[in-house]
């Protein structure tokens, strides 16, 4: 019998998370990656490899309960039973994306589930990997749990060196050694890499509506609110901007409308996701692609995230005719605030540069765009928000096309608050009332409770974000010609507007001048 590995994709702790319908492609470059190097050094049938998907499996059946642990051990072990085959000597390998800190406590769960499995008798004792954003930052969370090997950064390389270097000698893990901390190599030639192979990915495929790649990696900058600067720190030449050639660019998106084609089910949309961190940061490698784009004649719409200084104004026409639809990542309108987050070196500059940008777009019918908001970073204030508020309402006014997608600070261990807490409170009063929000179920709805700055709380943020958010929305969906888009505004209009009760629901629980968050009983 070949040995098995299986990748897992731990669940959330509650639903609504932006996660939820991502494709998770990251697994797919290291499945993908894994096979092919598998398949060269030892031949075809060497290893199995199945994905136990469990956002999607709450997806496919909503009335699982993914909190509850007995749910989780079925889940596991039905996979298992269904699907992994074990003969003597086999050895398992089990790699599970803990992407986010979001799914720490799934993917501690997991972990406790099949060392208790394997304690039983029930599986083979698993060699067992965890990657991610969260171990990168914070490996000691996993050093007590049962884990083999935590990766920190890119992981093909090391995950398929890891794999390897156990299938050619046979030696399954070692219960005493304890879990190995190992750094991700950035790959720098991306050409290398084959093709995403997402077959691997059955049986999630046919549910998903579309895919996702990325034809770059890497990024610069140093923004306080983003974990990459983290995972730049490990490896020497992790933050250099590396995409595929134009050419292997090229083939990439004619891959992924391909296996949109054949493998997606008939609610498959006409798009695609690019997961760079910043898509077109080569302005003359922007343009061979949107070349290619706008030669398929496919009309499929990518979707990207890029900063507001990457696109040219010679560009907008190009983009236009390519569908690239875009988030902008303005994060504020206040130039004290991106000053903050270490967004930029010259914030006026940047946010005078997003409305000549729209501006120019508006002329060519270009739009409409999504713009990020990061609220209630901390230093923010009632001035800085109203800042913010005033420049977006001036955009609205000049009946620019744009949407809003608002989210609240959250702290993640690996970003520039985390590891520097101290001095946000003694420069500004930042209160986070649980830094360490992940490793409670009962802490993880209070995750962005923040009161940003002194004599500004949490429960007064809110109100205020909610206040102008909902005014500004109305605005932004008559700003919009096209009834289908004015449909698509009023669906995130209302859920913008459920989010805001839940969370003025949330702030309700913080008492004037309590020292933490009250936890209401389970």
């Amino acid at each position: 019998m070949p040995d098995q590995i299986l990748f897992i994709n731990p669940h959330f702790p509650f639903h609504g998370s932006q996660f939820e319908v991502e494709f998770p492609v990251h697994i797919i470059y290291n499945a993908t990656y894994l096979k092919a190097r598998l398949e060269s050094a030892l031949g075809l049938a060497s290893v199995c490899f199945n994905v136990l998907d469990l956002v999607a499996e709450w997806r496919l059946h909503p009335c699982l309960d993914m909190n509850d642990p007995g749910t989780i051990e079925r889940e596991v072990k039905e996979k298992i039973d269904s699907s992994l085959s074990f003969a003597g000597g086999d050895l398992f390998f089990v790699v599970i994306s803990c992407f986010t800190s979001l799914q720490y406590l799934a993917t501690r769960a997991i972990v406790s589930i099949l060392r208790d499995a394997a304690t039983g008798r029930e599986i083979p004792e698993p060699v067992i990997i965890v990657g991610g954003y969260h171990p990168t930052a914070v490996p000691e969370d996993f050093t007590n749990l049962g884990v083999d090997y935590i990766v920190q950064g890119e992981g093909e390389l090391v995950l398929s060196h890891i794999v390897l270097r156990h299938v050619t000698s046979r030696r399954g893990r070692d219960p005493g050694s304890g879990p190995r901390i190992v750094k991700g190599i950035p790959v720098d030639d991306l050409d290398s890499l084959p093709l995403p192979d997402f077959s691997l990915y059955q049986p999630y495929l046919p549910h998903f509506k579309r895919l996702a790649i990325a034809l770059s990696r890497g990024c610069s900058r140093a923004c306080t609110f983003c974990c990459e600067p983290t995972a730049k720190g490990l490896r020497h030449g992790a933050s250099k901007w590396r995409a595929y050639s134009p050419a292997r660019a090229n083939q990439e998106i004619d891959h992924v409308i391909a296996v949109t084609e054949e493998m997606l089910g008939q609610d498959a949309e006409r798009s695609m996701m690019f997961y760079d961190p910043i898509f077109g940061f080569d302005r003359k490698w922007c343009s061979s692609v949107l070349d290619h784009l706008i030669s398929l004649e496919s009309g499929y719409s990518p979707w990207a995230e890029t900063r507001i200084d990457t696109i040219s104004r010679q560009q907008l026409d190009r983009l236009k005719k390519a569908g690239v639809h875009f988030m902008l990542g303005l994060e504020s309108g206040s130039p004290v605030i991106l000053s903050l987050m270490n967004k930029t070196r010259r914030p006026r500059e940047f946010i005078d540069n997003l409305e000549r940008l729209l501006v120019l777009a508006k002329e060519i019918d270009y739009g409409p765009f999504v713009i990020n908001l990061i609220e209630n970073f901390p230093g923010e204030t009632l001035a800085t928000i109203t800042e913010t508020f005033d420049f977006l309402e001036k955009l609205a006014r000049k009946e620019i096309q744009f949407t809003l997608a608002d989210q609240l600070y959250n702290v993640f261990p690996g970003d520039g608050v985390f590891s520097s807490l101290g001095w946000w409170e003694h420069e500004f009063g930042t209160r986070v009332f649980y830094p360490r929000w992940w490793t409670d179920a009962r802490t993880i709805p209070y995750r962005e409770v923040i009161d940003a700055s002194r004599g500004f709380r949490f429960d007064a943020a809110i109100a205020v974000y909610a206040q102008k958010s909902m005014e500004l929305f109305k605005t932004c969906m008559e700003n919009v010609p096209d009834l289908r888009y004015k449909f698509e505004y009023l669906s995130r209009q209302r859920r913008e507007e459920q989010k805001y009760r839940a969370r003025l629901d949330l702030a309700e629980h913080i008492r004037p001048n309590a020292a933490a968050v009250v936890i209401p009983d389970s």
